[in-house]
């Protein structure tokens, strides 16, 4: 039989099943003993059993129990402690702890101190009104109930540890609300726990109501037969009727006052609710909200007061009959006034008198939401410019912007990572997890990159390798990568690897790998022992295999037995123990993948979804970017469950040492500031940055698509625009067959010079088109542009580019839908489609040239069904109202320019030269021509066109030289 215990995230087996023995023999065969002789004592009559005399070996077993699932997780506490060691970053984790810890006992006593008060009040009016009842019953119950809502609270309260240290080390933001003047601190860190222990006591008192009438309940039904003290003295009989429901009233009454108090400590945390309110048109506190629910909320506070004294007197007074009624008062006024107060007044007021007057009554606030919404997303900067599209483009721009021109990126990256797969991964177990779009100072020029690291994965290993051994001790690590600059292409299709093969080969010195293991990365999501007496595997060499053993600072070493044991109990079990190939100053790195490894570093982060990789010095980086977030900023439009966003952190993992440095490139960012002071010593300022990592820092998509997605309503400055979204905007569509329908175009990096400047730069894009409300009208046109600027003094500069209101400006879907409606395209994809070979059509990018002009490009690729490697086929790029198909992106460019010629474009093919591939695209053209003729039957055109091949052989040779 297998046993599996599951513990701190790890699996053992045999390991865990001589734990269970271990239990059995020292703690559960004691009991069994004990049990059987009471069973035979008892004449087989279980129910004759006396367990008052089982009692201490059930403790002895029970105890036991415990030890062991307290020492199992300490010694997943003691693993963590050496992870984090091992990172320079232990305080962390003991800080994160200690929080925790102390947190649940907090909630747990206070809880307990609160039950227990309950309880003792309880029993105290209870035995002031019987002699003989039992009371056992009242006591088991609030002690049950004290476990089980402690345990609740104690969980509420460790799981909140971040809101707690936030509280405590909270930094002011130097900016005041428009309606209380308070920080913004105050709701960013103190409202988020102070509501948070609102609801607690609000919770408890609550269930302490709720047991209480239950309890008083259940007595006064007990009572029936027994002998009773009534209140005023020492009559018998059916003194109980009246005395039960006098006690009881008094007692929930002084529950009633703490309750109370709390309800009205809460209605004023609702008033600085009211500035997240989205009662009206508002994102924030609108007219209603300040001159109807606000006055109704201190209304409120006022009659919990009143209430409070009504409670007072139920409960300090000897009367029944003023007791039961100055409770029903008490609760009955707060439960009236909330109702008019929060519900049927400030409803009635919105319907009647604002929403007639909407525009008029809200315009204030409106402008308030506007400028808060913009300060929350770091939208207050955005520069605007006006950009007078011009139609077409011109040999001036050939010239202009033939840096930009020759970064337009050709190669998509889907595209790009099928065929890294079927060129570059040489064996199974590599993995291409990604496609990263970085840039590189190449020769003085700054050059787009596609870069993809080769990673292991153990899951691609054949059935019959996927061994321990194998798995844990010898495929351990990735290597290298390759690189190709975004439009290049060799005469056979392919990508000109500017890095590439393994060991990697680099073509300029910029790119040079010295230690180009990834035992860090995107799919090394299992852990592996290093430094062990097997040889790790380095990389396929022929028939051979090239071996190393890693020599770097990375991984936790085993040390001795019982460190051992804590390792094995969480990842290998008894496997590990008795290996022989592991000694003591093997090492153990998990938490490899960078994203989990991040993500437990600092899992208060919000961290961006593309990690990309660069090489430097080198070495292989990943880099990440976070952000801090709330949701608490006030005036502010949520956004995907946020409504403040900064981009305050960089991180960067070393992809052989896993070394990972948190560095803050926002430092006027409050949240960050607080981190700061929770965790001293795990932050770094950007100036600590190394130099060569720090000019690959980019502009992160999912903060631009996020402000983007603000941006689009949020660019109205008009209070009445807004309101109407007269002017709002949406992402663009692009046709896509991938999807088979429209897909919305996402941010994308492009090296160019912005508009009145020759400097090239590496720019963050994003299309705006038109809102469209009606689907079967789609306004697809677009409106403008944001430009994110990344290099230098410039990083983090916003730029918005307005496009003409009195014109139209065509938009990507727009030139997509002209393409396929063009006759001889569409005539090329119908027969590509029906030969065995599927269309793919790679990402449209709008790429700004000088004069304000735009450039559509588009690549097109063609895959056979039966493989897995597209081969870009065509190219379109139009501008304006003219479109043009071209067989490279030079014709395609020159055509459309009208010079009547090529255009040499510097990167546009691998061979250096003026026509390689533009001979190797025409050749494809001949022998589809001839494939196509051959099939129709037409056999003396079809040996023109092969005719035609032959004489290419010799063009190709020279074009090589």
């Amino acid at each position: 039989m297998r046993v599996t215990l599951q513990l701190n995230g790890g699996n053992t087996t045999m390991l865990g099943f001589l734990v269970v023995l271990f239990w059995a023999a020292v703690f559960g065969l004691p009991l069994a003993v004990a049990f059987r002789r009471e069973y035979v004592a008892a004449d087989h009559d279980w129910r004759e059993i006396s367990f008052k005399r089982l009692s201490g070996r059930i403790c002895w077993a029970l105890g036991g129990f415990a030890f062991l699932v307290l020492l199992f997780n300490l010694l997943g506490i003691w693993t963590e402690v050496l992870w984090f060691g091992e990172l320079e970053k232990a305080s962390r984790y003991w800080t994160e702890l200690g929080a925790r810890v102390m947190l649940f006992f907090l909630g747990y006593s206070l809880v307990l101190f609160a039950c227990a008060t309950n309880s003792r009040v309880f029993l105290g009016n209870a035995r002031k009104c019987t002699k003989a009842l039992g009371l056992k019953w009242a006591f088991w119950t609030h002690f049950v109930l004290a476990g089980g809502l402690g345990i609740l609270i104690g969980l509420l309260f460790q799981g909140r540890w971040q809101t707690w240290l936030l509280f405590f080390n909270q930094q002011p933001f130097g900016k005041t609300d428009p309606l209380f003047g308070r920080d913004i601190g105050f709701y960013v860190f103190s409202l988020p726990l102070l509501s948070m222990l609102a609801g607690f006591v609000f919770w408890t008192l609550a269930a302490l109501i709720v047991a209480s009438v239950v309890s008083y309940f259940i007595l006064y039904r007990k009572c029936d037969g027994y002998y009773y003290y009534a209140s005023a003295g020492q009559r018998q009989g059916d003194g109980y009727k009246t005395a039960i429901p006098f006690y009881g009233i008094t007692h929930i009454s002084a529950l009633g006052i703490p309750f109370m108090a709390i309800v009205g400590f809460y209605t004023w945390l609702w008033m600085a609710d009211l500035l997240y309110s989205t009662y009206g048109a508002v994102h924030g506190a609108g007219w209603t909200d300040i001159h109807v629910q606000l006055p109704a909320y201190w209304v409120f506070i006022a009659m919990t007061v009143v209430g409070i004294g009504a409670l007072a007197v139920s409960v300090f007074s000897s009367s029944h009959h003023m007791t039961r009624r100055a409770s029903m008062f008490g609760f009955g006024l707060m439960a009236v006034t909330s109702l008019l107060g929060f519900v049927i007044i400030p409803s009635a007021v919105q319907h009647w008198y604002v929403s007639p007057n909407e525009l008029v009554s809200e315009r204030p606030y409106l402008e308030t939401s506007i400028r808060m919404t913009r300060e929350a997303y770091g939208l207050d900067k955005v520069q605007r410019s006006d950009f007078s599209v011009k139609d077409g483009i011109t040999s001036e721009n050939l010239t202009r912007d033939a840096e930009t021109l020759e970064s337009a990126r050709l190669w998509d990256w889907q595209v790009l990572l099928s065929t890294n797969h079927q060129e570059q991964a040489f064996r199974t177990y590599y993995s291409f997890a990604d496609v990263d779009l970085v840039r590189y100072d190449i020769g003085g020029k700054k050059v787009q990159v596609m870069y993809s690291s080769r990673e292991m994965n153990v899951n691609r290993l054949a059935a019959t390798a996927q061994t321990w051994q194998n798995q844990h001790l010898v495929y351990t690590h990735g290597f290298g990568g390759t690189a190709n600059p975004v439009n290049t292409f060799t005469s056979e299709g392919l990508p000109d690897y500017w890095i590439k093969d393994v060991p990697p080969v680099s073509k300029y010195p910029e790119l040079e790998m010295r230690q180009p293991r990834i035992y860090f990365g995107e799919e090394t999501t299992n852990h592996v022992y290093v430094g062990t007496k097997t040889k790790e595997f380095d990389y396929p060499l022929g028939d051979q295999n090239a071996w190393f053993t890693y020599d770097g600072p990375g991984g936790i070493p085993l040390g001795g037995f019982l460190r051992q044991f804590a390792f094995a109990w969480r990842f290998d079990g008894l496997r590990m123990l008795t290996s022989s190939e592991l000694s003591p100053t093997s090492r153990i790195m998990f938490r490899r993948d960078i994203v989990t490894r991040v993500r437990a570093l600092a899992p208060f982060l919000r961290f961006e979804d593309d990690v990309y990789q660069v090489v430097a010095d080198g070495r292989l980086w990943f880099m990440v970017d976070a952000y801090t977030t709330s949701e608490y900023y006030p005036y502010s439009e949520k956004m995907e469950g946020i409504n403040y966003i900064r981009n305050s952190v960089k991180v960067v993992v070393n992809a052989y040492t896993g070394k990972t440095d948190f560095y803050v490139f926002d430092p006027a960012d409050p949240i960050i500031r607080a981190w700061q002071k929770v965790f001293p010593g795990m932050f770094q300022p950007a100036s600590a940055m190394p130099e060569m990592l720090k000019k690959h820092i980019r502009y992160p998509e999912d903060l631009l698509r996020i402000q983007g997605l603000v941006y689009a309503n949020y660019h109205m400055d008009d209070a009445g625009v807004f309101y109407n979204k007269e002017d709002a905007w949406q992402f663009p569509k692009q046709f896509s067959p991938k999807l088979g329908e429209p897909e919305t175009v996402s941010p994308y990096y492009v090296v160019m010079a912005m508009p009145g400047s020759r400097e090239r730069e590496f720019v963050l894009v994003l299309p705006f088109s038109p809102l469209s409300t009606d689907s079967e009208h789609q306004r697809n046109n677009m409106v403008g542009w944001f430009a994110a600027r990344c290099d230098g003094e410039h990083y983090g500069e916003l730029v918005l580019y307005s496009f003409p209101k009195d014109r139209l400006t065509v938009g990507p879907l727009q030139v997509g839908l002209k393409m396929n409606q063009d006759d001889v395209i569409s005539k090329d994809f119908t027969l590509w489609n029906q030969q065995g070979s599927r269309v793919i059509l790679g990402d449209m990018r709008v790429l700004p040239l000088s004069d304000s002009r735009l450039l559509y490009v588009q690549p097109i690729y063609l895959q056979s069904e039966g493989g897995k490697m597209p081969e870009m086929k065509r190219v379109v790029v139009a501008s304006g109202d003219r479109l043009v198909y071209g067989t490279s992106f030079q014709e395609a460019l020159a055509t459309l320019a009208g010079t009547g010629s090529s255009v040499s474009v510097e990167t546009s093919t691998a061979a250096g030269g003026v026509s390689i591939q533009d001979l190797g695209v025409e050749v494809l053209v001949h022998l589809d021509n001839y494939l196509k003729l051959l099939s129709q039957g037409k056999f003396a055109q079809a040996g023109a066109e092969l005719e035609a091949l032959t004489n290419y052989r010799s063009k190709m040779k020279e074009a090589k030289k």
